[in-house]
């Protein structure tokens, strides 16, 4: 080492020789260097949001001198700027070191849409805010931009910068009234009335509406065209518009339209036969008018039913709504008469079939399967025709013979005390209902003062027939109070019954929408208690669903339980 004074070591173990003229010495030296702290600045955000703080911690537990002047590990800073951390280990002084913290953007939110809107449509609130990476959280639960809201109220929105930050906007909405436009049904305009008045007195709106008729194809409105009762002299679309005294507020249109008729009307007659047999009655029925007066018949309907003796001529005058009249006439040819029982007949399969064509003087038969006697007993089913000869004119009769099947009973509904069969009519006869087993029928399939929590034995059958469907329906009906202090009357909501349907399952709730109580076919039974303690008295929900065991489809039941418990 030429110059000891300035050699470095590095934490090297030097070894010094001291030497004289004749002697010499050998001295180890320790040498050690210090090193410089090296700070970091930690900062829980770079980016300060209004009224929010930032904290910045150094690496060093002690020996912090921040730019602020504290001398703490952490600092809390609530503006935005930079920031300088120098550290003392006690030995040496490190060199400072800065981080820079900026002030988060206010985003200028903004509110657009119309601040009154007609009740029941649609408003559409925009929320708008600068920058970037922006969420928005609205007060009724709506996290886009836009809000569609259909009643009056304060709206206020959030936006969640991309920073964090958050800023708020509101804005209050007031729902116009609704309009509700109701036009009686005109008569329509004839010769006996030429002008009518249309009513709308019925519609509702608020003080201070206005209203405007208008008139298209063919239409004319003689007064009142600013009223609710305008008066009009011609067929045509007549629209009414009733606009509110509230700017921006609803607007309503409803069109009516009058009929006019000055024409006579136009009448014709038919028959059920325009040739018949001697003896035979046929119905004439007169159509295109609303009253009717016959030449040499009784009454003034539209239908009569004559059995001439030899070929007839018919005439008739119409007098249509309007007040106009037209003749008519209509002949009626009389050949000798032939008649006969057959007809259509339904049976269940496997009955015997037998087919009658009904006798007469003289008759002859010739049915379609070959076989001559008056009664027949074919053994498929189908259509048979039957041709009868009395010697003078003859006549074909066709009757069909369909096997059915049962009928179908497809759904029962309980409501309000009333139970509803929907079947399927497989035959031509129409059907009957039973809720008795069988004991009472009856032609409708609503049924009334139906008992409550009771099993009915319902069957279906085509009248006059023996084919009977049939099945057992519960009058499921839940008692909403609950008293459970044992005294045998309202102690428990019981499922038992209806748990037994596929797929049972509903839940029992308080007030905050906490299941207090699993409903199934294990456990149908409620208490009142939740976790083996009574609940206090209250209002409780219940949810329940099931599978219809005819329609096979979810049926759901819902409402409220009054628990009254001492508590």
């Amino acid at each position: 080492i030429t110059n000891p004074s300035a050699y470095v070591s590095a934490n090297a173990v030097v070894y010094v020789r001291v030497a004289s003229a004749a002697c010499f010495k050998v001295a180890e030296i320790q040498l050690s260097i210090n090193t410089n702290p090296i700070p970091v600045i930690t900062a829980s955000a770079t980016t300060i949001c209004q009224g929010n703080s930032i904290t910045l911690t150094s690496n060093f537990p002690t020996g912090n001198f921040w730019s602020t002047g504290e001398t703490t590990q952490s600092i809390t800073i609530y503006t935005a700027g930079t920031y300088t951390l120098t550290v003392n280990d006690g030995t040496c002084v490190s060199e400072p070191v800065n981080i820079n913290i900026t002030t988060a953007t206010d985003p200028d939110i903004q509110i657009m849409g119309n601040l009154t809107f007609c009740e029941g449509s649609p408003n559409i609130l925009t929320a708008t805010a600068s920058g970037n990476g922006n969420t928005f959280l609205w007060s009724n639960g709506v996290t886009t931009a836009i809000n569609t809201v259909t009643t009056s109220g304060t709206y206020t929105v959030t936006v969640i910068t991309q920073e964090g930050c958050q800023y708020q906007k509101s804005v209050t909405v007031t729902a116009d009234p609704q309009i509700i436009i109701n036009i009686a049904a005109p008569s329509p305009i004839t010769c006996t009335q030429p002008q009518i008045t249309l009513v709308a007195t019925a519609s509702v709106y608020q003080s201070g509406a206005t209203f405007l008729w208008t008139a298209t194809g063919g239409g004319n409105i003689i007064s009142g065209a600013d009223t609710l009762t305008p008066v009009v002299n011609n067929s045509g679309t007549y629209t009414l518009t009733i606009s509110s005294a509230t700017a921006q507020g609803c607007i309503k249109q409803s069109s009516i339209t009058v009929t006019g008729n000055t024409n006579p009307p136009a009448l014709s007659l038919s028959s059920t036969k325009l040739t018949i047999c001697k003896g035979e009655s046929v119905t004439i029925t007169a159509t295109g008018a609303v009253d009717y007066a016959w030449t040499g018949l009784p009454g003034t309907g539209n239908t009569q039913t004559v059995t001439p003796a030899d070929t007839t001529t018919y005439s008739v005058t119409g007098t249509g709504a309007n007040g106009c009249t037209a003749n008519a006439t209509i002949t009626i040819k009389v050949v000798p008469e032939i008649t006969s029982v057959l007809g259509n007949i339904e049976i269940c399969d496997g009955d015997r079939i037998t087919l009658d064509a009904g006798s007469g003087t003289g008759y002859t038969y010739l049915w379609s399967n070959g076989e001559s006697t008056q009664i027949i007993h074919p053994t498929q089913t189908g259509t048979y025709t039957v041709t009868i000869n009395n010697g003078y004119c003859s006549k074909d009769f066709t009757a069909t013979v369909t096997a059915i099947p049962k009928p179908e009973i497809q759904e029962i509904i309980y409501n309000d005390n009333s139970l509803t069969i929907k079947a399927k009519n497989n035959g031509m006869p129409p059907l009957e209902y039973s809720i008795d087993g069988g004991i009472t029928w009856y032609s409708s399939p609503v049924f009334n003062n139906i008992l409550r929590n009771a099993m009915y034995s319902v069957q279906v059958r085509n009248k006059g027939l023996y084919c009977i469907a049939s099945t057992e329906y519960f009058t499921f009906f839940i008692n909403n109070i609950i008293t459970p202090n044992h005294d045998g009357y309202n102690d428990v909501i019981d499922f038992s019954i209806i748990s037994k349907y596929g797929d049972f399952k509903g839940d029992i709730y308080d007030r905050y929408g906490q299941t207090v109580f699993k409903v199934s076919p294990q456990t149908p039974v409620w208490y009142g208690v939740y976790l083996s303690r009574p609940l206090p008295t209250g209002t409780y929900w219940y949810k329940l669903s099931w599978k219809d065991r005819l329609s096979q489809k979810t049926v759901t039941a819902s409402g409220w339980i009054l628990l009254q418990n001492r508590n």
